[in-house]
């Protein structure tokens, strides 16, 4: 879908530079591999893999924004969107589940699957810079405020967490800041 927009967007490609982090199985890779040829995004876009930490924050210092479109969204939360949120990252999310409960000052929420909205999200990000820097500075406030590494350590051990800042968000805090 992130292919596509960046295809369709009037940004031309080859000023944009992105990045799939992640584990991906090889179905999935051959997938986006085929929408970069569709698109002509071959020195746009580049399918990284599972990275190192270091790289994975490298990626984060120099990103302009981030995109993390779950869907569905099963997890309790995301530990991806809380580190963007702590890198002061403008990020794109799916207005579902855990995502839904964060502030819309501090993310930008589209439908899911909507083609439209998120070359229209991207559209915004790419040409604002003082709107990635709002997104992004609120980002980082309410990540430090809300998933502060001592206080959810403290807040929600083990199974008792719960809600938008329940297991997967304790369980990422833990295993980065404990």
């Amino acid at each position: 879908m992130v292919i596509d927009a960046i295809g369709d967007s009037r940004t031309p490609p080859k000023s944009i530079a992105y990045a799939i982090l992640g584990l991906c199985t090889p179905q999935h890779q051959s997938q986006l591999e085929v929408a970069i040829k569709r698109n002509r995004c071959d020195e746009t876009i580049r399918i990284l893999g599972e990275v190192s930490p270091g790289v994975l924050r490298s990626y984060l210092t120099h990103a302009d924004i981030c995109v993390n479109l779950r869907f569905p969204a099963i997890e309790g939360a995301s530990g991806s969107v809380i580190e963007e949120m702590f890198f002061a990252k403008p990020v794109i999310v799916n207005d579902i589940g855990f995502f839904r409960e964060l502030p819309g000052e501090c993310v930008i929420k589209i439908k899911p699957n909507s083609h439209q909205a998120l070359v229209a999200a991207l559209g915004r990000l790419i040409n604002d810079g003082k709107l990635r820097e709002q997104l992004g500075s609120k980002a980082r406030e309410f990540a430090q405020v809300e998933f502060k590494s001592g206080e959810i350590c403290h807040r929600y051990p083990g199974s008792r967490a719960g809600g938008a800042r329940g297991k997967a968000a304790a369980r990422f805090v833990r295993q980065n800041w404990c």
